[in-house]
C-alpha cells in the first residue's frame, strides 16, 4: 500500500492548496485497521472519528430499538467510501453501525481536530466536505436502486390539464423568493443578509402538470426550490434508458423543499428526474450566480458545504428508512429509530 501522505496528496483537490496546509491535514490523519466482523462505528454513539475506506469492504446496518436486531442498509468496497460523516452535523452521533466485511484499512481523523483545522482553513474545509459528498453519492445511489424495486410509476399526472398555460395563474398564491427561503429548512441557518442576496438571484419558473423540471443524468444547473404545486422524483438504474424503467423515490409538495441540489457540487449530474404532477412553481438559483456569492466568503462556502452534507444525509436517511419499511415489512418503527 502507498504511504498515507501519497494517498491523501493523490486526491485532486489537494493540489489547489499550499503544501504546508495539506501536510497538516496529513499529520492529523492515521491509518487504522479492522478485522472481518469488527465494528468501525456504532449507531447512536458520539461520532469521535471520521473514516475513508482504503482497502476491504464494509456493511452499513441500522438497529431496530425494540427488536434487538440489525438490518443491512448497504455495503461498499469502493475506495474513499466515507464513514462517520454524521459527525459534521448535529447531533454528532453515528447514524449507522458499520462493520468490516473482511480485513480492511481506513484513514481516520479525529472529528474535533478536523473541525478546529477547518475553522482556520475554511477553503480547504469546503473542498474536503465536497469530496465527502461526492463519495457519499454512491451510497445514496445503491440504496435508491434497491428502494425503487418496491415502487412503481403509477401516479396521477394530469398531462395537458391546463392546455399549455396556467389557466388559473391569477388565482394561485405563490410566496415571494425571500419569504420562501426564510421558511425553507435548508436555508433556515443562514443570516438574513444572505437570504436577501439569494432571493435577488432566484428566478421563478412555472411548470405545467407533466413538465420535467430536470432529468436524471443531465448536467446540473443550480438549486431548485419548490414554491407551489407537487413534484415527483423518479429514479432509474444507470443501465436503464427509459423513464418507464424508473421508480418513484418520493413526491414533494411542501413549499421550501429543495428538489435539486447537485448544482452546488462540481461534476455531479442530476440523480433523479423531477416531474410536476400538478401545475407547479419552482424558484431556481443558478450555480453560476450562487458560486459568485459563495466564493466571496470562505466561511460561508464552508458553511454551505456542511449544509449540503446535512441535506445528503437526510436524503440517505429517508431512503434507508424507506428501504427498511418496504424490504423488511416495517413501517413506523424503522423511521422513528433513525437519528434525525
Amino acid at each position: 500500500m502507498k504511504s498515507l501522505k501519497s494517498i491523501i496528496k493523490s486526491l485532486s483537490y489537494t493540489s489547489r492548496f499550499e503544501e504546508d496546509k495539506i501536510d497538516f491535514l496529513i499529520k492529523l490523519a492515521e491509518l487504522t485497521h479492522r478485522k472481518s466482523g469488527e465494528i468501525v462505528t456504532k449507531q447512536f454513539e458520539q461520532s469521535h472519528s471520521f473514516y475513508f475506506l482504503l482497502e476491504g469492504s464494509v456493511n452499513f446496518n441500522i438497529s431496530l430499538e425494540d427488536k434487538g436486531q440489525e438490518l443491512s442498509v448497504g455495503k461498499s468496497d469502493k475506495q474513499f467510501t466515507p464513514i462517520g460523516w454524521s459527525g459534521f452535523r448535529q447531533p454528532k452521533r453515528y447514524a449507522t453501525t458499520v462493520r468490516a466485511n473482511k480485513d480492511s484499512t481506513f484513514i481516520r481523523w479525529n472529528h474535533k481536530n478536523l473541525e478546529k483545522f477547518f475553522e482556520q482553513e475554511p477553503l480547504l474545509g469546503r473542498e474536503f466536505i465536497l469530496f465527502v459528498i461526492k463519495q457519499s453519492v454512491d451510497l445514496l445511489y445503491q440504496v435508491c436502486k434497491e428502494l425503487v424495486r418496491y415502487e412503481n410509476t403509477n401516479i396521477d399526472i394530469d398531462y395537458g390539464k391546463t392546455s399549455g398555460s396556467f389557466a388559473e395563474r391569477e388565482n394561485i398564491i405563490v410566496p415571494g423568493s425571500k419569504e420562501l427561503l426564510q421558511k425553507s429548512s435548508f436555508f433556515e441557518i443562514f443570516p438574513e443578509k444572505l437570504i436577501k442576496k439569494l432571493s435577488r438571484i432566484s428566478v421563478k419558473k412555472w411548470y405545467l402538470s407533466g413538465d420535467h423540471v430536470f432529468d436524471q443524468g443531465d448536467e446540473t444547473e443550480g438549486i431548485d426550490v419548490l414554491a407551489y404545486g407537487k413534484v415527483a422524483l423518479f429514479f432509474k438504474d444507470n443501465s436503464s434508458k427509459n423513464l418507464d424503467d424508473s421508480g418513484i423515490l418520493g413526491i414533494v409538495s411542501r413549499p421550501g423543499t429543495i428538489i435539486g441540489w447537485r448544482g452546488l457540487c462540481p461534476s455531479l449530474l442530476n440523480e433523479t428526474t423531477a416531474i410536476a404532477t400538478k401545475d407547479s412553481v419552482v424558484y431556481h438559483i443558478s450555480k453560476k450566480n450562487l458560486n459568485k456569492i459563495i466564493s466571496s466568503d470562505p466561511d460561508l462556502g464552508f458553511t454551505f458545504s456542511k449544509r449540503l452534507l446535512w441535506l445528503v444525509s437526510i436524503r440517505l436517511r429517508n431512503a434507508r428508512a424507506g428501504l427498511i419499511s418496504r424490504s423488511y415489512e416495517r413501517e413506523i418503527i424503522s423511521i422513528n429509530n433513525i437519528i434525525d
